[in-house]
Parts: C-alpha cells; sequence; structure tokens
C-alpha cells in the first residue's frame, strides 16, 4: 500500500501515509485501511461516567445496576453511581466524544492510496506458473 493523506482539525494539519493508515490484519490475507482517524489527547487512566459535554457515557444507567467488576463497551465499573445517572467505570477519562457528527476526523486522499496485490497460481498438473510479480522460471506474468 502507498499513498499519502491528511486531516485538518481546527487548523491542525496532520499527514498520514501508508504506515500511518494501514492496520495491521485481523484476519489471515486481509488489510484494512484507515478513513477516519479521531485522537484522544490527554487522557488519563481515571474513574469517570460521562464526557464532558455529555454526549458519551459509561453506557450502563445507575437504574439498571452499577455492579462493581462488570464490563461496558468503555470500561470496569467501579459499583458507584456518577454523574447525571451513569454508572461510574475505570477507563481513559475523558470519555471520547461521540464522532458521529464531527467530519474532521476524516482522512483526505486516502481514496488515491494505491493497494499492490501480488497473486501467485500453480497448476502444478500442467507444469504452469502464473504470477503477478516478477516471474520465475516458467512462469507466466498475468
Amino acid at each position: 500500500v502507498k499513498g499519502c493523506a491528511y486531516q485538518n482539525c481546527s487548523g491542525k494539519v496532520t499527514v498520514f501515509d501508508a504506515q500511518d493508515a494501514v492496520v495491521p490484519p485481523l484476519m489471515k490475507d486481509a488489510f484494512f485501511v484507515t478513513t477516519r482517524f479521531q485522537a484522544q489527547e490527554q487522557t488519563r487512566n481515571l474513574i469517570c461516567s460521562v464526557a464532558s459535554d455529555n454526549t458519551t457515557n459509561s453506557g450502563r444507567k445507575c437504574s439498571k445496576g452499577c455492579i462493581e467488576g462488570d464490563t461496558t463497551l468503555y470500561g470496569i465499573m467501579t459499583g458507584t453511581c456518577g454523574k447525571y445517572g451513569y454508572c461510574e467505570i475505570l477507563t481513559w477519562c475523558p470519555l471520547e466524544k461521540d464522532p458521529k457528527i464531527d467530519y474532521q476526523n476524516l482522512l483526505y486522499g486516502i481514496r488515491n492510496f494505491s493497494v499492490f496485490i501480488r497473486t501467485n497460481v500453480q497448476f502444478p498438473l500442467f507444469d504452469v506458473t502464473v504470477t503477478s510479480g516478477k516471474s520465475p522460471a516458467k512462469a507466466a506474468a498475468v
């Protein structure tokens, strides 16, 4: 994968190359190219229940019970009820803001990345090898 993309968040331009945008594969013979990136700066591992702008919460209302040790999407519950009726959790605080409406986290130029895929197919019964890379002896280039 080759290419260059950028993100412009509140006037701060960040450049991403293939090493920044390609995520290691989660499954065999696959890759993933990032199209959005949201940096969460100045976080600390603390106890919190809601984001500072109240858009994201711990995912568990106190009325459903704050069971110590249970997990939510964001962290581990402490067993205590926190702000705005949400359970407190041990996690990276402050909780990240909801990115659904934030178009600043798009990576522009990512569609111009080039992906090079090498194939190598062998037909041993016919003594034929077909490849899209450099051709070894007795191989036909695709």
